[in-house]
């Protein structure tokens, strides 16, 4: 799976059940618009989690900006706290996205 131009991980952490979850950033637009929000969760034999948004990638546009996933919590029964800023033409805001274990967002809302 492709993870677009200028991946970035910044933070790794893992899970109860020995899973590996990798935050960053990427970029599929060429822009310094197009950076979205990086969340890849792996077995703990480092293969993708499929049971994670399909194929253990889940991608979150918060801001339409420069977006990127900075530290992560790994609560005990899976679900992510993930924080992160973005960043437009003048500031910095904080950003945090709450994922279920299944990487869907809670309440069927989108980040932000």
């Amino acid at each position: 799976t492709s993870l677009g131009n200028h991946t970035r991980f910044n933070e790794v952490s893992l899970a109860p059940n020995g899973a590996i979850v990798a935050v960053g950033h990427l970029n599929f637009a060429n822009s310094w618009l197009g950076y979205d929000m990086l969340v890849v969760r792996l077995g703990s034999n480092g293969s993708p989690d499929n049971t994670f948004d399909g194929n253990g990638i889940s991608v979150f546009d918060v801001e339409n900006h420069y977006d990127s996933a900075i530290a992560v919590l790994v609560y005990a029964n899976g679900n992510l706290l993930i924080g992160g800023r973005s960043y437009d033409d003048t500031s910095e805001e904080p950003r945090f996205v709450i994922a279920k274990v299944t990487g869907a967002v809670p309440g069927g809302q989108g980040p932000g």
